[in-house]
């Protein structure tokens, strides 16, 4: 029965979801301190893969289905009508990741996870506000262990934490929270396909990724490396398309779990799993 099949499928979706996020932090911080230092760029760069991918899938959909408004050629008039709603989603999911990044870059992983663990918080209080969803007494107790837990982290300059990193995760927190209950309001405007929404909001991130790197003053630093040395180093330049593509792959396995979740769920269990690296 379908009761059944959503108590299966939810476990499974977050499983999964935990481990792609693992794997995105990892992977992301051991080139953000090597090759890459460009955390909001290469958020900029995977989008594009992502965005290329996604509609490599749905366009292949859509023809062995024989449905046009399956595949990446939706009709612009109801692409339009998406991202009037989409927009937010896309706003919310790029200032989560590129503060998230930053943090990411700037601490341990150990202590960027304490600085994201506020994400419980937020979510639990954006989640009654905006869907009138209550929290137990038990997840409301859990948030006050969170808060002692970030303020020994604080406090204590042997635990590593920075005020400033810890600043740019709780923020990331925050709008990682939005993010959440953002996509629960947007899924069924999108006729309750994750993928499509993906799709949307991998379009007009690259847009607001691209602004965002502005902001944190790495372009300047990009042009002077080989990500775009196609001509003078093709080899290096390849090298690190590929590292750059072998993130958006995770960040793909990330977003769609996530979504699976959200709409399996309440947005709360997804915040709870302490999102890493979002719908980088």
């Amino acid at each position: 029965c379908w009761v059944c099949l959503v108590m299966v499928a939810a476990p499974i979706a977050m499983c999964a979801f935990i481990v792609s996020s693992i794997g995105c932090v990892y992977y992301n911080k051991y080139w953000y301190q090597s090759l890459i230092p460009y955390p909001v760029f290469m958020s900029w760069a995977q989008q594009l893969i992502g965005m290329v991918i996604m509609s490599a899938f749905l366009t292949i959909r859509g023809v062995l289905s024989g449905n046009e408004e399956m595949s990446a050629s939706i009709p612009l008039s109801k692409r339009l009508y998406r991202y009037k709603y989409a927009i937010f989603v896309a706003f919310c999911f790029c200032m989560n990741i590129s503060l998230n990044n930053r943090c990411l870059m700037n601490s341990k992983v150990s202590m960027y996870a304490i600085a994201k663990s506020t994400t419980v918080c937020y979510s639990l209080l954006l989640q009654y506000l905006l869907l009138g969803i209550k929290a137990k007494l038990s997840s409301v107790l859990a948030c006050f262990v969170i808060i002692g837990g970030v303020a020994v982290g604080i406090s204590d300059q042997t635990f590593g934490l920075h005020p400033k990193a810890f600043l740019l995760g709780t923020l990331s927190s925050f709008f990682q929270s939005l993010y959440s209950v953002a996509v629960k309001y947007t899924v069924p405007r999108c006729d309750n396909s994750t993928t499509e929404l993906l799709l949307h909001v991998q379009e007009l991130s690259c847009i607001i990724f691209l602004v965002l790197s502005f902001f944190w003053g790495e372009m300047t630093g990009v042009m002077s490396s080989n990500v775009f040395a196609f001509i003078s180093a093709p080899a290096a330049a390849l090298k690190i398309w590929i590292i750059m593509g072998g993130s958006a792959i995770l960040a793909i396995c990330l977003n769609q779990c996530t979504y699976l979740v959200v709409s399996l769920t309440t947005p709360a269990p997804t915040t709870s799993q302490n999102q890493p690296n979002t719908p980088n």
